[in-house]
């Protein structure tokens, strides 16, 4: 960019990158991310934002410049400050990207990551098959050889992955989802969202939105009535569908973190019968 920051101000980061708030010295304001590993894949952060912000109405930050170690964006003002109204509107415009991005088949372009793992992304026809092959069974695989399950839920994961066609919706056509929508994830500003950062994306069911969001309490009530009002979905069905999707979060985060979370699979997957 040919400019020094001014002043650098450390920011909460993620699982991935090191992130601080610049000043410039012609007045802009950055948010800079960097990435110490080994293999720095900020690159893939900017094209998952850029499709975000090309295919769909959701608020991401503008990227200014990316190379593999740093990314440069746009820094959004935000205070923290939610309201009932504010998860309305975002329900509404959650609502109207998913309908909006339409996919021929489930995947992506290129491999993403959630966090700093990674996302397999060859694109399939059809959605349980998606789910089981790219998602479930690599995931589960993934959380087994760290630790964070047991052989038996390792089992119990593969018994629900051969029974996902009667459990998922095979009806809908494949939505760009940004995959990482916690709490973390979602700039407030004023009562309003202001911009929704650090995606996961890929053209996915619009399901696997909607049970993370569910799973890790990134909305409220106001929310879920405002998409459903958009979106109608029968509750009945809904509540196996979402444990079926929030088995992925789930891994995901046995595989980070540990054994802590598998008490709350096996719960999942009683409710699911195997």
């Amino acid at each position: 960019m040919g400019q020094r920051p001014s002043s650098l101000t450390p920011l909460h980061g993620g699982c991935i990158a090191e992130v601080w708030r610049a000043r410039m010295p012609d007045g802009a304001e950055l948010a800079i991310k960097h990435d110490p590993s080994d293999t720095p894949r900020l690159d893939i952060e900017e094209a998952m934002l850029g499709a975000l912000r090309a295919r769909t109405p959701l608020p991401v930050p503008e990227v200014i410049a990316c190379t593999p170690r740093v990314l440069a964006l746009g820094y959004v003002p935000n205070d923290g400050v939610r309201s009932a109204e504010g998860e309305r509107a975002f329900g509404h415009l959650l609502a109207e990207a998913h309908a909006g991005a339409p996919a021929d088949a489930f995947g992506f372009e290129y491999d993403t990551l959630i966090g700093p793992l990674d996302q397999p992304n060859g694109r399939m026809e059809r959605w349980a098959d998606f789910w089981r092959t790219r998602r479930l069974i690599p995931m589960a695989t993934g959380a087994h050889d760290a630790g964070g399950i047991s052989d038996r839920t390792l089992d119990r994961v593969h018994s629900v992955c051969e029974r996902l066609d009667g459990i998922l919706d095979a009806g809908s056509r494949p939505a760009l989802i940004h995959g990482d929508l916690w709490s973390g994830n979602i700039l407030w500003h004023r009562g309003r969202v202001a911009a929704v950062i650090d995606p996961g994306a890929y053209d996915a069911h619009p399901d696997a939105e909607l049970a993370f969001i569910d799973w890790m309490g990134g909305m409220g009530p106001a929310f879920s009535d405002a998409y459903r009002s958009a979106v109608p979905i029968d509750p009945v069905a809904w509540a196996r569908r979402r444990d079926a999707h929030v088995l992925y979060p789930m891994l995901v985060h046995a595989r980070l973190f540990g054994r802590g979370y598998e008490p709350g699979l096996i719960t999942v997957l009683d409710r699911l019968g195997a």
